[in-house]
Protein backbone atom coordinates (compact mmCIF):
# COMPACT_ATOMS: atom_id res chain seq x y z
CA UNK A 1 0.00 0.00 0.00
CA UNK A 2 1.11 3.29 -0.95
CA UNK A 3 1.92 6.22 1.59
CA UNK A 4 -0.57 9.17 1.34
CA UNK A 5 0.07 12.66 1.88
CA UNK A 6 -2.37 15.36 1.18
CA UNK A 7 -1.09 18.37 -0.33
CA UNK A 8 -1.78 21.70 -2.43
CA UNK A 9 -0.69 21.21 -6.03
CA UNK A 10 -0.75 23.13 -9.18
CA UNK A 11 -1.21 21.07 -12.32
CA UNK A 12 -0.47 21.58 -15.54
CA UNK A 13 -1.86 19.71 -19.06
CA UNK A 14 -0.49 20.57 -22.56
CA UNK A 15 -1.37 18.46 -25.73
CA UNK A 16 -0.05 18.98 -28.73
CA UNK A 17 -3.39 19.90 -31.36
CA UNK A 18 -2.92 18.56 -34.84
CA UNK A 19 0.31 15.44 -33.92
CA UNK A 20 -1.62 12.28 -35.61
CA UNK A 21 -2.85 14.14 -38.69
CA UNK A 22 1.00 15.62 -39.22
CA UNK A 23 2.50 11.78 -38.22
CA UNK A 24 -0.10 10.96 -41.08
CA UNK A 25 1.44 12.94 -43.39
CA UNK A 26 4.89 12.25 -43.18
CA UNK A 27 4.62 8.42 -42.54
CA UNK A 28 2.55 8.15 -45.71
CA UNK A 29 5.53 9.71 -47.90
CA UNK A 30 7.87 7.39 -45.50
CA UNK A 31 9.42 10.63 -43.40
CA UNK A 32 9.67 8.48 -39.94
CA UNK A 33 12.90 10.63 -39.17
CA UNK A 34 11.36 13.50 -39.53
CA UNK A 35 8.49 12.79 -36.88
CA UNK A 36 10.79 11.76 -34.46
CA UNK A 37 13.31 14.77 -35.05
CA UNK A 38 10.33 16.86 -34.95
CA UNK A 39 9.14 15.43 -31.24
CA UNK A 40 12.60 15.15 -29.80
CA UNK A 41 12.69 18.77 -30.06
CA UNK A 42 8.71 19.62 -28.72
CA UNK A 43 9.58 17.68 -25.70
CA UNK A 44 13.11 19.57 -25.03
CA UNK A 45 10.80 22.71 -24.58
CA UNK A 46 9.60 21.69 -21.39
CA UNK A 47 12.48 21.54 -19.58
CA UNK A 48 14.18 24.38 -21.10
CA UNK A 49 11.18 26.62 -20.20
CA UNK A 50 11.83 25.66 -16.43
CA UNK A 51 15.21 26.39 -16.43
CA UNK A 52 14.96 29.87 -18.43
CA UNK A 53 12.46 30.56 -15.50
CA UNK A 54 14.70 29.52 -12.99
CA UNK A 55 17.32 31.13 -14.55
CA UNK A 56 15.35 34.60 -14.39
CA UNK A 57 15.29 34.58 -10.38
CA UNK A 58 19.13 34.25 -10.16
CA UNK A 59 20.47 37.44 -8.10
CA UNK A 60 22.25 40.46 -10.14
CA UNK A 61 25.45 41.62 -9.63
CA UNK A 62 26.38 41.93 -6.25
CA UNK A 63 22.92 41.05 -4.60
CA UNK A 64 22.25 37.92 -2.71
CA UNK A 65 19.04 35.55 -2.65
CA UNK A 66 16.68 36.65 -0.23
CA UNK A 67 14.80 32.92 1.59
CA UNK A 68 11.71 33.25 -0.27
CA UNK A 69 13.16 34.02 -3.02
CA UNK A 70 14.87 30.40 -2.89
CA UNK A 71 11.84 29.13 -2.32
CA UNK A 72 10.34 30.18 -4.73
CA UNK A 73 12.77 29.18 -7.27
CA UNK A 74 12.98 26.20 -6.11
CA UNK A 75 9.44 25.54 -6.09
CA UNK A 76 9.40 26.54 -9.67
CA UNK A 77 10.43 22.65 -10.66
CA UNK A 78 7.95 20.49 -11.03
CA UNK A 79 7.70 17.46 -8.67
CA UNK A 80 6.18 15.34 -11.74
CA UNK A 81 7.19 15.92 -15.36
CA UNK A 82 5.28 12.79 -17.60
CA UNK A 83 4.81 12.77 -20.93
CA UNK A 84 1.67 11.57 -22.10
CA UNK A 85 2.33 10.52 -25.60
CA UNK A 86 2.20 13.89 -27.06
CA UNK A 87 1.40 15.52 -24.80
CA UNK A 88 3.00 16.63 -21.16
CA UNK A 89 1.58 16.66 -17.44
CA UNK A 90 3.30 18.64 -14.87
CA UNK A 91 2.58 19.18 -11.07
CA UNK A 92 3.99 21.28 -8.53
CA UNK A 93 3.48 21.32 -4.96
CA UNK A 94 2.90 24.10 -3.37
CA UNK A 95 3.91 24.58 -0.02
CA UNK A 96 4.66 28.21 2.51
CA UNK A 97 2.35 30.63 3.08
CA UNK A 98 -1.01 31.60 0.70
CA UNK A 99 1.37 34.63 -0.63
CA UNK A 100 4.35 32.39 -1.99
CA UNK A 101 1.82 29.60 -3.22
CA UNK A 102 0.63 32.54 -5.12
CA UNK A 103 4.09 33.64 -6.43
CA UNK A 104 4.57 30.08 -7.35
CA UNK A 105 1.78 29.97 -9.71
CA UNK A 106 2.63 33.13 -11.36
CA UNK A 107 5.86 32.08 -12.20
CA UNK A 108 4.44 28.59 -13.34
CA UNK A 109 1.82 30.71 -15.40
CA UNK A 110 5.72 32.62 -17.07
CA UNK A 111 6.64 28.96 -17.28
CA UNK A 112 3.63 28.39 -19.82
CA UNK A 113 3.98 31.63 -21.63
CA UNK A 114 7.48 30.41 -22.28
CA UNK A 115 6.99 26.94 -23.70
CA UNK A 116 4.36 28.99 -25.72
CA UNK A 117 6.83 30.65 -27.53
CA UNK A 118 9.96 28.56 -27.59
CA UNK A 119 6.46 26.60 -29.52
CA UNK A 120 6.09 28.95 -32.28
CA UNK A 121 9.77 29.61 -32.14
CA UNK A 122 10.48 25.61 -33.38
CA UNK A 123 7.35 25.48 -35.75
CA UNK A 124 8.00 28.71 -37.77
CA UNK A 125 11.64 27.39 -37.59
CA UNK A 126 9.98 23.90 -39.33
CA UNK A 127 7.66 25.49 -41.26
CA UNK A 128 10.39 28.16 -42.62
CA UNK A 129 12.46 25.67 -43.71
CA UNK A 130 11.26 22.49 -44.28
CA UNK A 131 9.50 21.22 -47.81
CA UNK A 132 6.21 21.39 -49.34
CA UNK A 133 3.85 19.10 -48.08
CA UNK A 134 5.81 19.08 -44.70
CA UNK A 135 6.25 22.56 -44.53
CA UNK A 136 2.14 23.26 -44.36
CA UNK A 137 1.69 20.13 -42.02
CA UNK A 138 3.90 21.18 -39.18
CA UNK A 139 2.30 24.81 -39.73
CA UNK A 140 -0.94 23.54 -38.68
CA UNK A 141 0.82 21.81 -35.15
CA UNK A 142 -0.99 23.90 -31.80
CA UNK A 143 -0.41 23.82 -27.85
CA UNK A 144 -3.44 23.83 -25.85
CA UNK A 145 -2.58 23.88 -22.21
CA UNK A 146 -5.24 23.12 -18.88
CA UNK A 147 -4.03 24.24 -15.71
CA UNK A 148 -5.64 24.30 -12.18
CA UNK A 149 -4.74 24.04 -8.24
CA UNK A 150 -6.36 22.56 -5.18
CA UNK A 151 -5.47 20.24 -2.96
CA UNK A 152 -4.65 16.46 -4.15
CA UNK A 153 -3.25 13.17 -2.75
CA UNK A 154 0.35 12.12 -3.36
CA UNK A 155 0.51 8.28 -3.37
CA UNK A 156 3.99 7.32 -2.96
CA UNK A 157 4.94 3.53 -3.73
CA UNK A 158 8.38 3.90 -2.30
CA UNK A 159 11.00 1.89 -4.79
CA UNK A 160 7.80 -0.46 -6.50
CA UNK A 161 7.07 2.47 -8.76
CA UNK A 162 6.93 6.55 -9.34
CA UNK A 163 4.89 8.37 -7.08
CA UNK A 164 1.22 9.70 -8.52
CA UNK A 165 -1.34 11.99 -7.74
CA UNK A 166 -5.04 11.83 -7.58
CA UNK A 167 -7.95 14.08 -6.95
CA UNK A 168 -10.67 16.38 -8.35
CA UNK A 169 -8.21 19.12 -9.32
CA UNK A 170 -6.09 16.98 -11.27
CA UNK A 171 -9.15 15.78 -13.54
CA UNK A 172 -10.26 19.82 -13.98
CA UNK A 173 -6.64 20.21 -15.47
CA UNK A 174 -7.33 17.43 -17.43
CA UNK A 175 -10.51 18.26 -18.56
CA UNK A 176 -9.79 22.45 -19.20
CA UNK A 177 -7.17 21.52 -21.45
CA UNK A 178 -9.24 19.59 -23.23
CA UNK A 179 -11.25 22.91 -23.88
CA UNK A 180 -8.20 24.90 -25.02
CA UNK A 181 -9.07 24.80 -28.85
CA UNK A 182 -7.95 25.18 -30.97
CA UNK A 183 -5.16 26.51 -28.53
CA UNK A 184 -4.45 28.36 -25.68
CA UNK A 185 -4.51 28.50 -22.24
CA UNK A 186 -7.62 27.61 -19.95
CA UNK A 187 -7.34 28.16 -16.67
CA UNK A 188 -9.34 27.76 -13.54
CA UNK A 189 -9.58 31.49 -11.94
CA UNK A 190 -8.24 29.91 -8.32
CA UNK A 191 -5.12 28.78 -9.72
CA UNK A 192 -3.32 32.72 -9.57
CA UNK A 193 -5.99 34.99 -9.07
CA UNK A 194 -3.90 37.54 -8.34
CA UNK A 195 -2.64 37.66 -11.82
CA UNK A 196 -5.61 36.48 -14.14
CA UNK A 197 -8.04 38.68 -12.07
CA UNK A 198 -5.77 41.73 -12.54
CA UNK A 199 -6.85 44.61 -14.56
CA UNK A 200 -5.15 44.69 -18.35
CA UNK A 201 -5.15 40.63 -18.64
CA UNK A 202 -6.57 39.98 -21.61
CA UNK A 203 -8.73 36.81 -22.24
CA UNK A 204 -12.36 35.73 -21.20
CA UNK A 205 -13.57 35.00 -17.83
CA UNK A 206 -16.60 32.80 -17.45
CA UNK A 207 -18.19 29.60 -15.85
CA UNK A 208 -17.75 26.05 -17.39
CA UNK A 209 -19.41 22.59 -16.83
CA UNK A 210 -17.21 19.81 -16.92
CA UNK A 211 -17.72 15.81 -17.05
CA UNK A 212 -17.56 14.25 -13.95
CA UNK A 213 -17.05 17.75 -12.01
CA UNK A 214 -19.99 18.50 -9.71
CA UNK A 215 -19.82 22.20 -9.58
CA UNK A 216 -19.41 25.07 -12.68
CA UNK A 217 -15.75 25.98 -12.84
CA UNK A 218 -15.07 29.90 -13.04
CA UNK A 219 -12.40 29.66 -15.43
CA UNK A 220 -10.08 32.05 -17.47
CA UNK A 221 -9.35 31.67 -21.45
CA UNK A 222 -6.81 33.15 -23.61
CA UNK A 223 -7.64 34.98 -26.08
CA UNK A 224 -6.76 32.09 -28.69
CA UNK A 225 -9.66 29.61 -27.03
CA UNK A 226 -12.63 29.42 -28.79
CA UNK A 227 -14.87 28.62 -25.81
CA UNK A 228 -18.35 27.67 -26.03
CA UNK A 229 -20.22 28.51 -22.88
Amino acid sequence: MPSVSDLEIAVCFADLRGFTTYVDALQSNSQDSRVHELLGSYLQIFPRAILETVYALEPRGDAQITAVDEQIRNAIVPSMFKTLGDGMLLVWELRGTREIQDEVSARILQVVATIRRLFRNLIKERARFGVIPYSSAVGKLELGFGLARGRALRLDFGRTRPFDYVGTIVNIAARLQDLARPEGIVAEVGFCDPVISSFGVDGKHTKVTLDGIARPVSVWASPEVSLET
